[in-house]
């Protein structure tokens, strides 16, 4: 199930960043790339922390975890950036 929710957060990230260079795309496929990375996301992000639970010395769990997880938070606003620029290059 974690690999598969990766997989497919994986590919709909590629998608989403190819989607920028088309000159005919939609904002309703944006969209509901965004709604499936985040589905996938929902499963990623309990396993994760599970994982950093059980795999981490206890002293360092919470560095690992907050630099694991300030990641996404940095992915996510360039997404948003990028986005930005897509609908005013769009319209």
């Amino acid at each position: 199930m974690y690999a598969m929710s990766i997989f497919i957060s994986s590919l709909a990230t590629i998608a989403l960043s190819s989607i920028y260079f088309l000159q005919n795309s939609s904002f309703l496929l944006v969209v509901s790339l965004r709604i499936l990375i985040g589905a996938a996301h929902g499963i990623v992000f309990p396993v994760t922390y599970t994982l950093w639970s059980q795999w981490a010395v206890p002293n360092e769990r919470g560095r690992l975890s907050s630099i694991g997880y300030c990641g996404t938070n940095l992915g996510t606003c360039k997404k948003k950036i990028d986005l930005i620029e897509f609908l005013f290059i769009s319209f």
